[in-house]
């Protein structure tokens, strides 16, 4: 079985099985510094760390950091609170702090901002865990040796080892769970490109925007108020962007691919896009 969370860390050589941004600035050379949790762990480390850089005035060229609170934070405190309106105004905070460093002591830099997804709060709270194992024990199931069970926060994933389990279960979450997300059929895993691979689940079952499965299998003791990780095409899904500097673009778009960053940092670093790229760079030709 898969899960989404990787062993090896992203940067190192030939951690993602294709060539990343990461590899092709090792071969030409490139110096690049991951500040990512849980190399740093919060957003006061991240911000020292790089106005202290930026002040040395020969820093490496490439800084990648993650701000986690935004995150982290309000999955407990929710989005429509004041914490979380207290988080982002000490983060834009720390952005400036960074920003001010660089027009100090820098000659020329650009600065990238991006949330790669969105947060919206929940409403419903799900125990899939408690009705899977009372409904396979009442049919004579035995997890382990008929079926696997493995929850994220907005997944269910099944995994069956007899022809019996595959039909009793499949049948369950049609009837019992269609109220609050629904199966991913081969059209909408097509559509969202899911590996066709049976290491990620014979069957996965997905919650609606709002649903929180829990407890899940990374969440036991605190039930969280806000979540992330439905489908990317809700609203309140989208994250943002914001690119600043000499050689941002200067143009606006509403709407662009996450993976257009990817060629976009090239473009901003003057460097080769990955040989499986397949975003559009928004620094004009």
């Amino acid at each position: 079985m898969s899960v989404s969370e990787g062993v090896d860390k992203v940067y190192n050589e030939g951690a993602l099985g294709v060539e990343s941004i990461f590899d092709v600035m090792r071969a030409e050379d490139v110096e690049f510094e991951y500040l990512v949790y849980p190399d740093v762990s919060t957003d006061a480390e991240l911000t020292e760390t790089l106005v202290s850089e930026v002040k040395k005035q020969s820093p490496k060229d490439v800084y990648l950091g993650q701000f986690i609170s935004s995150d982290r934070d309000v999955h407990k405190a929710g989005v429509n609170s004041t914490e979380r309106v207290e988080i982002t105004e000490k983060i834009d905070k720390q952005i400036d702090a960074i920003r001010t460093a660089c027009e100090e002591h820098l000659e020329s830099y650009n600065l990238c901002i991006i949330g790669d997804h969105g947060m919206m709060d929940v409403e419903t709270y799900v125990d899939i865990y408690a009705k899977v194992t009372d409904y396979s024990d009442q049919k004579g199931l035995s997890m382990g040796q008929d079926f696997l069970l493995f929850l994220d926060s907005t997944l269910a994933r099944f995994w069956f080892f007899t022809d019996e389990a595959k039909e009793l279960l499949s049948q369950f979450v049609e009837n019992e769970l269609s109220n609050l997300g629904e199966i991913i059929d081969e059209d909408r895993a097509a559509q969202k490109r899911l590996p066709d691979d049976r290491r990620y689940g014979d069957l996965i079952w997905e919650a609606s925007p709002g649903v929180l499965i829990y407890p899940d299998y990374f969440h036991r003791a605190e039930k969280y108020n806000a979540m992330h990780g439905y489908d990317n095409e809700v609203p309140e899904m989208k994250g943002f962007a914001i690119a600043y500097g000499a050689d941002a673009p200067e143009s606006t778009s509403s709407d662009v691919n996450l993976i257009d960053f990817c060629p976009t940092l090239c473009d901003l670093i003057d460097i080769a896009y990955p040989e499986k790229n397949e975003g559009e760079s928004m620094i004009p030709e």
